[in-house]
């Protein structure tokens, strides 16, 4: 099975990964809100991206700088599961799971 998914193409590998991001986006909102500190790292990204200090980062562009970030982060681990593929000459998670010794015991 884990051979298939090399085979998938790219036209419904990155719909799916937009998707699982958008799931992690909403689960991040989620613990983002329960903790102290939740709103800090995107108050960061909004007061690097400005010039301002963190405190007074708009918040608006922080919301927007978060929900990019997640979403590209899923199309990118998209494509570079698809560059190792590519590279490995195989399917990620079977290159990844499939268990290597370096010495030569019947592993």
């Amino acid at each position: 099975m884990l051979s298939e998914l090399a085979a998938v193409p790219a036209v419904f590998r990155f719909p799916l990964g937009l998707i699982g991001a958008v799931i992690a986006v909403g689960v991040m909102d989620q613990l983002m809100a329960r903790t102290t500190d939740g709103t800090t790292p995107p108050s960061v990204a909004a007061s690097v991206l400005t010039g301002r200090p963190v405190d007074d980062a708009p918040l608006r562009l922080a919301s927007v700088v978060h929900y990019l970030a997640e979403v590209g982060t899923g199309l990118l681990f998209v494509y570079l599961s698809m560059v190792v593929e590519w590279v490995v000459g195989g399917s990620t998670l079977s290159t990844i799971s499939a268990p290597r010794c370096c010495c030569t015991c019947s592993w």
